[in-house]
């Protein structure tokens, strides 16, 4: 195979990359003169947390002992509390149009987005986002269109890139203001379907490491290459390879594969574009660091401490429970002989004296306190209350105390979710929805499926355009309007059509119109704002407690729409429109206030910050 020589403005790209790749490695950062971060490698901050969460030690056996420690699930127990309290669904992704005229498109764009979030199952992407947020403080979304070879044609992707493959300034503010390198293993194979320069001179390896800097690589039998992907300013000499060109600095794409064991370039090209395909979500954002400040980071000190006091514990009650023992210098005695009397055995001995059990003291009550005061600055340091996990609250905790815990903790949740919608607004107006109009053909079918009552929006505005056209046309023929009960019969004649395909729909895309506007993404995170369960309750009983009592007009289906709607289900689905429906004469009965059960602490909490969040007071009942 013949060897590989770059050309002069390739070993440019090159030298900037290593020296990049060098510097940005560690992630090393200095917020202080005296204060500093080290991000990455097998000793940073980042494997920290995450063994943290995973509940892994250095060395599991205790030095003295040889035992094996326990480790206290604390970072696992908060990471997993905040992700329950911050979730977000893909149903909370809403779009619309910028101008009024545009209505009509968003709404067809919108069920198109739904459409990619399923095929490329955002949910999932979504779901597992929220807990590396959590855990590492900072999470990074890519989004590029690749040829897919199941449908034979371009597609858009999103992945969750690894902080320890993704090399940026650790200083920087944003991805899009800095140059970043992402690392990638990718098979030989795949690497060769590409279309890239230079593919001949590509060898792989069957010895990898997967997520960068951890130097514990792993043997396969499949050869792998590393390839450094990198996004930012290169002198347009290393495109164009003239000599005025060395001082100009312009936005490009470069590829690299093994770039510190024999480089190869097989591509360097302008982004025209300008923008990047990443998007980072910080946990805390950091003043003089690019990082964000995570769960995992923000416990480091306290999951030690508590792990320490744990184990120290448990060595102490194990000593206790076998006793020790104090022997007489050259009595003979061996470590042996007094191991056996673990298993019952029997010691020799010359004189009585030889062994005598030492006296120890009882675990001391302290012990126990460090270790509860440990998880209440853990508490307060994450905002991961007891009422957060649904638990019940301490008989001996306070109602005002807990209600003050509910706000507090609601507030920290509502600012990240607010971080999470913001991020994801990003990501689908700079990436996706310009990729999916820039992929889609003019005049594709594609197929959406829904609940029919959910869909009536949308087969509305498809028979209003029809019978316009059909007006202006018998306008335009006749030189006057249609009778209305025409109108009437043919909206009709659609309506049965449409409803014939249930829960599927089938459109032409006209590419044009949906280029035409420009779009804006709301994350609706406002509904977790309230407890969702306390709100349930309380229209259930209001709706078991009025519903009743003549003079009060109360829309049942309302409510219990309402009520669906707040578990997820959509209310939609399960209520019959009039037409559907044989209406039955009310039969009068005398009214009969139903009993309500009354509330545990935990729906007391509830009901209160409920009432505070939204505005409104608590829903009256009849006790």
């Amino acid at each position: 195979m013949p060897e590989y020589t770059p050309t002069l403005q390739e070993k440019k790209a090159i030298k900037i990359m290593k020296a990049e790749a060098t510097e940005f490695k560690d992630g090393e950062v200095w917020i202080t003169d005296k204060a500093s971060y080290k991000m990455l490698g097998s000793d940073g901050i980042i494997q920290k947390a995450r063994k943290n969460y995973l509940g892994k030690y250095d060395r599991e056996l205790d030095e003295v002992t040889n035992k094996k420690k326990i480790f206290i699930p604390m970072t696992e127990d908060m990471v997993e509390t905040i992700v329950k309290n911050i979730d977000l669904d893909s149903a909370d992704i809403n779009i619309r149009a910028t101008n009024p005229n545009g209505f009509s498109s968003a709404l067809i764009l919108r069920y198109i987005l739904n459409y990619f979030m399923r095929r490329n199952y955002f949910g999932e992407i979504l779901n597992e986002l929220l807990r590396l947020f959590c855990i590492d403080g900072t999470v990074i979304l890519k989004s590029l269109k690749n040829y897919d070879k199941k449908l034979g044609s371009q597609a858009i992707k999103s992945r969750i890139v690894d902080r320890t493959n993704f090399l940026i300034d650790p200083s920087a503010d944003n991805i899009q203001d800095e140059a970043v390198i992402e690392r990638n293993i990718l098979k030989l194979s795949e690497c060769k379907q590409y279309p890239w320069d230079n593919l001949e001179y590509l060898k792989g390896s069957t010895s990898i490491e997967r997520l960068y800097g951890l130097e514990r690589p792993l043997t396969t039998q499949v050869p792998y290459v590393e390839i450094f992907e990198r996004w930012g300013d290169l002198p347009k000499y290393c495109l164009t390879g003239k000599e005025e060109d060395k001082e100009v600095w312009i936005p490009t794409i470069a590829i690299v594969s093994h770039l510190f064991d024999n480089p190869i370039v097989h591509k360097i090209v302008e982004n025209k574009m300008g923008n990047k395909p990443y998007e980072e979500c910080r946990f805390r954002k950091i003043f003089g660091r690019w990082d964000g400040r995570g769960i995992g980071e923000i416990l480091l000190g306290l999951q030690s401490y508590i792990n320490e006091t744990v184990n120290l514990r448990l060595n102490k009650a194990r000593i206790s429970q076998i006793g020790l023992f104090k022997a007489r210098k050259g009595s003979g005695l061996t470590q042996q002989l007094l191991s056996s009397l673990v298993s019952g055995g029997v010691i020799p001995v010359n004189r009585m004296d030889d062994i005598q059990e030492m006296p120890l003291s009882d675990i001391k009550s302290s012990s126990y306190a460090d270790e509860k005061n440990t998880y209440i600055w853990a508490q307060r340091t994450t905002g991961a209350w007891e009422v957060g996990r649904g638990e019940t609250l301490p008989a001996s905790l306070p109602a005002t105390t807990a209600v003050l815990q509910q706000t507090g903790m609601r507030s920290g949740f509502d600012l990240l979710q607010e971080n999470l919608g913001m991020f994801l607004g990003r990501v689908f107006e700079r990436h996706i929805i310009p990729l999916l109009l820039e992929t889609i053909k003019d005049e594709e079918v594609i197929s959406i499926v829904g609940s029919p009552k959910e869909l009536k929006e949308i087969d509305e505005n498809y028979i209003n355009t029809i019978l316009n056209k059909n007006i202006l046309e018998s306008l335009i023929r006749t030189g006057h309007f249609p009778k209305p009960d025409f109108i009437d019969h043919l909206r009709g004649i659609y309506r049965d059509n449409l409803e014939r395909f249930q829960k599927t729909r089938y459109f032409k895309i006209n590419k044009k119109i949906l280029t035409n506007w420009k779009y804006e993404v709301e994350v609706f995170v406002t509904g977790e704002a309230f407890n969702k369960a306390v709100m349930v309750r309380q229209l259930n009983d209001m709706l078991l407690a009025y519903s009743r009592l003549p003079g009060i007009n109360i829309d049942v289906d309302a409510i219990f729409k309402e009520i669906l709607d707040l578990m997820g289900l959509g209310g939609a689905r399960f209520l019959k429109t009039p037409e559907e429906v044989q209406i039955r004469a009310p039969i009068v009965e005398a009214p009969r206030p139903a009993m309500v059960r009354p509330l545990e602490e935990t729906e007391k909490v509830g009901e209160a910050t409920t009432a505070e969040r939204t505005g409104r007071g608590l829903a009256a009942t009849l006790r």
